[in-house]
């Protein structure tokens, strides 16, 4: 395994391990490397989120485990969001998304931007009872 396969690995490992402290250290060891940012978020720091979504299927975490993981990633990418490389990126795709809870908008958001579509918050609404998702590229 080489630096970089390494660094992906542990920021992975940060953030299912709830390790929202040590995940800044490892993006910065990672984006200082001169790696590309986008890569660690899609395959460092998504894969551990994947990982954590994985084993509250499995029931082995719950809600408030998930919201940890959010945070570890939330951290992470704070490090690595300034690096992320924006030539070529005029033309962006308008997304319209519905969601209930601010986690799943929060997910998603970062997840579009990355992905350098545009993202805006129309309006938020709360219910305890439903959770729902919808996705609509113009």
């Amino acid at each position: 395994m080489n630096d970089k396969e390494r660094l992906l690995s542990e920021m992975d490992r940060c953030v299912v391990e709830m390790e929202d402290e040590e995940v800044v250290n490892v993006a910065k060891e990672y984006v200082d490397a001169g790696y590309d940012a986008y890569e660690g978020i899609t395959e460092g720091l998504s894969k551990g989120m994947e990982k954590a979504g994985e084993l509250y299927e499995e029931e082995e975490y719950f809600v408030p485990e998930l919201l940890i993981c959010s945070d570890a990633m939330y951290n992470g990418l704070e490090v690595l969001k300034p690096h992320l490389k924006r030539e070529g990126t005029d033309h962006k795709i308008p997304v319209i998304i519905g969601v209930v809870y601010d986690l799943g908008r929060e997910d998603l958001k970062y997840t579009i931007w990355a992905g350098m579509f545009k993202f805006r918050t129309l309006f938020r609404r709360q219910r305890k009872s439903r959770a729902g998702l919808s996705v609509c590229l113009l």
